[in-house]
């Protein structure tokens, strides 16, 4: 086993170490500022993608109550291309829960999550915008792996992403060295993993980078400076 495998196996532990000092709350209800309301929002298309990759019927069908819900909110902040590309994305997500097809479901509501982060004000966070990002890498490659034939080519664009992302903040803006060095090991056995086309190492690899940008946004006092 390469060091790296030996790696990621040693994740959890360190992991379980971490997460209960970092732990955040959730906000109940839509604040009211643009980047607010977008990190927010982002939550029932995260959510998707487990119910989504398992067919929960009942799970996505109250996810996307919840999306709906909130939609209008997203489309008054969002620039008026965006907004039409999100009520596509939603409309997409509701034809294939309708379809039965949860992957669908998932995959779209990958696409509306970037969508949200992509149009985040950056001078307005305080945690990095990478962040969530990296946490949109971890949802993408789940999805992707759970494909009956892997493109193993847009994996390996996903992995590429992640590790631009995190090069961008790693020294910059993460202090704690443990954190640090924990996820750069995480992305590098994306990275082989990709290389081997191992799919249960990615798979493992993906979850670490979920469990990891938690870490991350605890490292944080809180998401917005204002």
């Amino acid at each position: 086993m390469t060091s790296t495998k030996l790696s990621l196996v040693s994740f959890g532990l360190l992991f379980a170490s971490l997460a209960g000092a970092f732990a955040q709350s959730t906000p109940a209800a839509i604040p009211t500022t643009t980047n607010g309301i977008l990190l927010h929002c982002t939550s029932p298309y995260e959510d998707l993608v487990a119910p989504g990759l398992a067919n929960k019927e009942k799970t996505i069908t109250d996810l996307l109550a919840t999306a709906d819900k909130e939609a209008e909110a997203v489309k008054k902040v969002l620039p008026a291309d965006a907004a039409q590309e999100f009520q596509s994305l939603l409309q997409k997500m509701h034809e294939a829960a309708a379809a039965k097809d949860g992957r669908a479901v998932a995959l779209n509501g990958m696409v509306v999550y970037r969508l949200l982060v992509d149009h985040l004000q950056a001078d307005t966070l305080r945690i990095p915008k990478e962040v969530d990002l990296l946490d949109y890498a971890g949802y993408q490659l789940q999805i992707l792996a759970a494909a009956d034939k892997p493109d193993w080519e847009a994996i390996g664009q996903v992995a590429t992403d992640a590790s631009t992302w995190w090069t961008a903040i790693a020294k910059p803006k993460i202090t704690n060295k443990a954190v640090r060095a924990t996820v750069t090991s995480a992305i590098r056995g994306i990275q082989q993993a990709v290389q081997e086309k191992n799919l249960a190492m990615l798979k493992f690899g993906a979850q670490m980078d979920l469990d990891l940008v938690d870490v991350l946004e605890g490292l944080f006092p809180k998401p917005i400076k204002k």
